[in-house]
């Protein structure tokens, strides 16, 4: 948890957009404050502290799997057996199974949805200032 927190500070230091004026202004100057200090440290290093955290038990037999950047009920195994497979390249471990886990959580994932029920990421506006400054 601690350095997934590091990671997302030195990417974003954005609020939630449903805070008061009054809590803006209090977590506002801290997020920022993070979000400095964490950049302190390389990308490449927290990186690196992540993967090895995450690694550390590849090659021991466990009853409890899981997600560790998304820790979510839904992300966790127990007593699953992991199968190795290829993804953008890599080599990773997922669970055997998987199917059940996708179908739980998307449906239908042999066919993608209708264009009028796909969505993606919301766009987000940058204001860079005035043009041509």
């Amino acid at each position: 948890d601690k350095w997934i927190s590091i990671f997302l500070a030195r990417q974003n230091y954005r609020l939630e957009k449903n805070l008061s004026a009054k809590q803006k202004f209090v977590r506002m100057p801290v997020r920022l404050i993070q979000s400095v200090i964490a950049h302190l440290l390389p990308l490449s290093y927290i990186m690196r502290k992540i993967d090895q955290i995450s690694t550390r038990y590849n090659h021991q037999k466990t009853i409890n799997q899981g997600n560790l950047t998304f820790p979510k009920p839904v992300n966790f195994f127990k007593g699953v057996d992991f199968i190795e497979a290829e993804f953008e390249g890599r080599s990773v471990f997922i669970p055997s199974g998987y199917e059940i886990n996708l179908i739980n959580r998307y449906g239908d994932i042999g066919r993608l949805p209708p264009i009028d029920k796909r969505v993606g990421h919301k766009p987000y506006i940058m204001n860079l200032g005035e043009e041509g400054k």
